[in-house]
């Protein structure tokens, strides 16, 4: 089995166990389906990809080279186009690269890593794998990268990662009334209106402009009840309202 920093067991089929890992998927059992994997994705890295060469750090060092799949205006206008009956593999493979590079597991550039094309394959598959918890681990692993370069040289030029995810995570937590507890996917809870106010709410005043004055707590979306929400009591109720 290749090498990688964490895995994930996504479903299963008769015959194998399919396990996504963040950078790529690993199949064994003894099927063909390995070959027919790696096969999947040269053929994605033919029609779509492209190749860039880069300088070492290192000047005395070769030139870095790194392939991918470049999700630019090009490859939009096809995705957005007109497409026939019989390319719905084709089409549900590009919109998967483009939610992947775009809103699921971004990076800082606009091209998707060659270390995600296996899971593009899975396009007629989609809703058999749990991309919730790819998207988590995958962020997680960008959150590492982060404070390791920030703790050894000061700063980071930016993060990968999903920020959907990130804002979602900061704004159920914070000490206030819940917005439309219990609405899922969380996402819908959400409008512009609503974020603003939160963060004008955990906004220190003055002319600092930092964040975190009311602070976080802990939730859990399977629980009912919001530790913030108010609570009904017998006959009478009790708002929760402690900071």
């Amino acid at each position: 089995m290749e090498g990688c920093y964490t895995s994930l067991i996504i479903g299963g089929d008769s015959g194998f166990k399919k396990w996504v890992l963040v950078g790529y998927i690993t199949w064994w059992a003894g099927s063909s389906a390995d070959e027919d994997m790696k096969t999947l994705v040269e053929d994605l890295l033919s029609k779509y990809g492209q190749i860039w060469e880069s300088n070492h750090p290192n000047s005395a060092r070769p030139a870095i080279i790194t392939d991918g799949i470049p999700v630019n205006p090009r490859f939009l206008k096809r995705l957005e186009g007109y497409w026939e009956e019989n390319e719905e593999e084709e089409f549900k493979t590009m919109f998967l690269i483009a939610t992947l590079q775009m809103v699921l597991c971004p990076t800082q550039c606009a091209r998707l890593s060659s270390g995600l094309l296996y899971v593009c394959t899975l396009g007629k598959k989609a809703r058999e794998y749990d991309w919730c918890k790819l998207v988590y681990d995958f962020f997680m692993e960008k959150v590492k990268v982060f404070c390791r370069d920030f703790y050894t040289f000061g700063w980071v030029k930016g993060i990968g990662g999903c920020s959907l995810y990130l804002v979602i995570f900061y704004l159920g937590r914070l000490k206030r009334r819940p917005v439309q507890w219990g609405l899922c996917p969380r996402s819908k809870a959400w409008n512009m209106e609503e974020i603003k106010k939160a963060k004008s709410a955990d906004r220190f005043p003055g002319a600092t402009g930092d964040y975190g004055y009311i602070g976080c707590i802990d939730v859990a979306y399977g629980d009912n009840q919001h530790p913030k929400a108010p609570r009904v009591l017998g006959t009478s109720t009790l708002l929760v309202m402690k900071r």
